[in-house]
């Protein structure tokens, strides 16, 4: 395996929402990492970044609102160190999700 000329570190993003909400299972959620959008979906998603602050929101389309749900989190990313973040989406829908990070751990002991 050839290693990159530039250390990466990951956001592990976990995007969740509430069983009850089944109803979300049938929207894409949406990822904005410093203003760019990345393909998402519910569970696990990982993005490989170089070292550095990120400015990453999370939402949902619901009824007539885009940004169902909307967290924001200035995420730090570290070389060679997955940086695993939980989003939780709203109880009541017209409120605000939550995100977190959770830890910060070295990828050789990261379980993809």
């Amino acid at each position: 395996m050839q290693q990159s000329p530039h250390p990466q570190g990951r956001i592990e993003l976990n995007i969740s929402h509430n069983p009850m909400a089944f109803i979300l299972d049938m929207v894409t959620p949406k990822v904005v990492i410093n203003g760019y959008p990345c393909p998402a979906r519910w569970g696990r998603n990982a993005y490989d970044l170089p070292p550095g602050p990120y400015d990453v929101t999370a939402s949902f389309p619901y009824m007539f609102q885009s940004d169902a749900g909307l967290a924001r989190l200035q995420i730090p990313v570290y070389a060679h160190h997955a940086t695993i973040v939980l989003y939780e989406a709203p109880t009541f829908m017209w409120s605000a999700g939550s995100m977190r990070v959770t830890q910060t751990i070295p990828m050789q002991m990261h379980i993809p």
